[in-house]
């Protein structure tokens, strides 16, 4: 068994950071209203080990959760990273069924990609960021109203990437990082591959 680098993930109070990283480490089946009554609001920070198997050889992946009221904080320990290992690993969690985050979202985002190396310096490669649209499942219940839910998701996640200029942050950091970004659903499970294929690439 390998241990990798620290992968960080931040996100506001309340984003869904906890429960994502508990699926992604959780050994058993957990039913999901069970997980939601259990989780409270990260205070401080949260320490998962998230199983990555690669080629066979099964890896864990170390995954630090910064609690949103760190969030003037997270800059601290993202820097550390930055100067032990010239890049940045980082999974931001994006709430999009509460569209009055936005200015705080892209406030903590931006503040977080300024600290992005230029370069590795033994160049080992890019930094690494995936973006994680969180509560797919709870836009479809506030905005179904005989619509097609994907549809609806389709839209408000179209409008929050657009408030948000994520794709001009692709741009202007495209050859700093390489970004990802996945909707996920805590009810569905929607999402738990890809981010989980996203960590393991990352450790790769």
């Amino acid at each position: 068994m390998q241990r990798t680098e620290n992968i960080f993930c931040v996100g506001s109070i309340g984003s869904g950071k906890t429960i994502l990283l508990k699926k992604l480490e959780q050994k058993e089946e957990q039913d999901w209203h069970d997980l939601v009554s259990s989780t409270i609001p990260t205070v401080g920070i949260n320490h998962f080990e998230i199983d990555a198997n690669r080629c066979g050889v099964l890896d864990k992946v170390n995954v630090k959760e910064l609690g949103g009221e760190l969030a003037q904080n997270w800059r601290l320990y993202l820097k550390q990273q930055c100067e032990s290992s010239h890049r940045m690993n980082l999974i931001y969690v994006i709430d999009i069924s509460n569209p009055s985050l936005v200015p705080e979202v892209s406030f903590h985002l931006r503040n977080c990609l300024k600290l992005l190396p230029t370069r590795s310096k033994d160049n080992t490669g890019k930094s690494s960021v995936l973006i994680v649209y969180s509560k797919v499942d709870v836009v479809q219940v506030n905005y179904d109203y005989g619509a097609p839910n994907q549809s609806i998701v389709e839209v408000e996640l179209e409008r929050f990437r657009s408030l948000l200029r994520i794709q001009d942050l692709r741009h202007w950091y495209r050859n700093t990082a390489y970004f990802e970004e996945v909707s996920h659903s805590h009810f569905e499970d929607q999402g738990l591959v890809l981010i989980k294929d996203w960590i393991r690439r990352t450790n790769s």
